[in-house]
């Protein structure tokens, strides 16, 4: 569909003029087509945001997870002071400051990892093959992902579990796990790669939770806080899509160790304090959760005791053990100022003291006095963890 040259070299101004013309007349329907789909393109890839994934906020609106949808912290002299707020997980093990992604501005992470909605614009200026090309690039960077032995990093498990969120939300799923490595195990990861410490653990999961209702999924990343928690529930990982039942939150603990080893909360990038402050982190998350699925009941796990690093690990009380124990009350009382109705309420349940005997860790039952044996997570499971679950199931099921 190009213009026809004028022939011969010295051909005049007014000449060239004409057959510019008469090729606009008779081509001026596609190129009133073509301006168009340009211009509708152009304003449908601004309106998203330049093509950004697509996420659940706190309020289950549709935002980009590279961007508005995490909450900044607010910062002052480098410090990071956000109690009750969220952070969004750094690329290594420890949070860090959020770092707000201005409206076009490329996303750091890996751009083909996690949910993404193409804008109308991406798909009207690429090629159908070229679009094509990248779908494919995305899928097998997911497989790869999920098998691979590469370390990984929470940003690329969270872009991971968007993914699952998405790709379940026809069939949805009545039980949803969040929380740290403690819940991780049930995959038999940590921060997505698949880890000797916790074989045998995905058959404990298999055996009480997996077939529970139209089924269960497993949204916990080793290393995260509450407040790295509460980032993910606000970027991708909302239970709203799959529409659950139930919700089983067990988080806390690294705020704990970085609280009680690493020196003065305000320096710490949680910015949480012992106790009290602990349990307001954990529960903005659970209050956000609801906020998301209102019909949902929260099952809220006490945070479990652990032994120190150095001389006799399986001792107890721990150098963790005050704060724990203030951690867990504080989180009792908020359960019960927020009632056990079946829908849109909250069930403490603490099955730490399974764990423990005759003041200390139970022979076996902690090897690293931090997380469970493969043993350990079936005696919890059969005793407390499942039998809790199932009730809740149970109970908004007939509500």
């Amino acid at each position: 569909m190009s213009p026809p040259r004028p022939r011969g070299g010295a051909s005049s101004s007014s000449s060239s003029d004409s057959s510019w013309q008469s090729w606009l007349d008779r081509n001026r329907f596609y190129v009133m087509a073509l301006v168009g789909f340009m211009l509708v393109g152009y304003l449908t890839s601004q309106r998203a945001g330049g093509g950004g994934g697509a996420a659940i906020s706190s309020s289950g609106r549709r935002v980009s997870p590279g961007g508005g949808g995490a909450l900044p912290a607010e910062s002052s002299g480098g410090r990071v002071h956000n109690k009750g707020g969220d952070v969004k997980p750094a690329m290594g093990n420890k949070p860090a400051p959020t770092k707000v992604r201005a409206k076009n501005e490329p996303r750091e992470d890996d751009k083909w990892l996690g949910v993404r909605e193409e804008s109308f614009g991406r798909k009207v200026f690429l090629f159908p093959f070229v679009f094509s090309f990248f779908e494919k690039r995305k899928k097998t960077l997911l497989k790869k992902n999920s098998t691979s032995k590469t370390p990984l990093n929470q940003q690329q498990v969270h872009n991971k579990y968007a993914y699952e969120v998405e790709a379940l939300s026809r069939r949805g799923a009545d039980v949803v796990f969040y929380g740290d490595s403690v819940f991780e195990a049930f995959r038999g990861t940590k921060v997505g790669i698949a880890n000797k410490q916790f074989e045998g653990v995905p058959a404990v999961w298999a055996s009480h939770f997996k077939t529970m209702g139209r089924g269960a999924l497993d949204l916990a990343v080793s290393g995260d806080t509450a407040s790295n928690l509460l980032w993910r529930v606000r970027n991708g990982e909302s239970p709203a899509p799959l529409n659950p039942k139930v919700l089983v939150v067990n988080v806390g603990t690294n705020d704990i160790k970085r609280v009680s080893v690493e020196g003065d909360p305000e320096d710490l990038a949680s910015g949480v304090k012992p106790g009290k402050d602990l349990a307001t982190a954990t529960a903005a998350v659970v209050d956000t959760l609801l906020e998301q699925t209102p019909a949902a009941h929260v099952v809220l796990l006490g945070v479990f005791p652990r032994g120190d690093e150095n001389g006799d690990q399986q001792a107890q009380p721990s150098k963790y053990s005050p704060t724990i124990d203030a951690t867990n009350a504080a989180l009792k009382e908020y359960a019960k100022k927020k009632g056990g109705a079946a829908k849109g309420g909250v069930t403490f349940v603490d099955c730490g003291h399974l764990l423990l005997e005759g003041g200390r860790i139970k022979a076996g039952a902690m090897p690293d006095a931090t997380h469970p044996s493969a043993q350990a997570y079936e005696d919890l499971s059969k005793a407390c963890l499942a039998p809790a679950v199932s009730k809740a199931l149970a109970a908004v099921g007939s509500a």
